[in-house]
């Protein structure tokens, strides 16, 4: 029986473990996974032209699926839109008014930080920013405003993990 298709008859396909096929596409010869999760085709860039990289990644891709420890890449989303999404959050849970204020203020005072240093996406948020942060909140600011304002950006972090829109907590110790 003769099979027909493109995959069919793909000579660059390479079959790496039981779950992961992967391939060359496009223009650039970007490398990509082919493999099944849930009942469900996905396919996903290794995001590398180079075919020993592309081996690596898939190879490490296949133990996450053997595992069962394969869990999709969060939505990129930005630092502004999850701050509104949690004052929202907070609202619905009818914090008092004068939470709301402060958190707000302090959550802006952080986006406009991050915005200042390149880090648009909830993803770029490191312990490297967030102390940088904090240095620059020393200046003129008391020890308890700062443990204050540690503790917010700490809840909030905490809230976009559970959301699933950061895979960890970078600040979580």
């Amino acid at each position: 029986m003769e099979r027909t298709g493109k995959m069919a008859d793909s000579p660059d396909r390479i079959r790496v473990g039981d779950h992961v096929t992967i391939y060359p596409r496009g223009k650039k010869q970007t490398w990509c996974a082919d493999f099944w999760r849930d009942g469900i085709h996905c396919r996903q860039s290794l995001k590398t032209a180079n075919k020993k990289i592309a081996l690596q990644r898939a190879l490490y891709l296949e133990a996450q699926l053997a595992g069962g420890t394969f869990q999709k890449a969060p939505p990129a989303i930005t630092v502004r839109q999850a701050v509104a999404d949690y004052l929202a959050f907070l609202e619905t849970e009818q914090r008092a008014r004068k939470t709301l204020v402060k958190y707000r203020g302090i959550l802006t005072v952080l986006v406009d930080f991050l915005a200042e240093h390149n880090a648009t996406r909830l993803s770029q948020f490191t312990t490297v920013l967030f102390d940088r942060f904090r240095a620059l909140r020393k200046r003129d600011h008391h020890r308890k405003t700062m443990y204050n304002e540690g503790v917010v950006i700490k809840q909030f972090l905490k809230w976009s993990k559970s959301r699933k829109l950061i895979v960890e907590n970078p600040i979580v110790d």
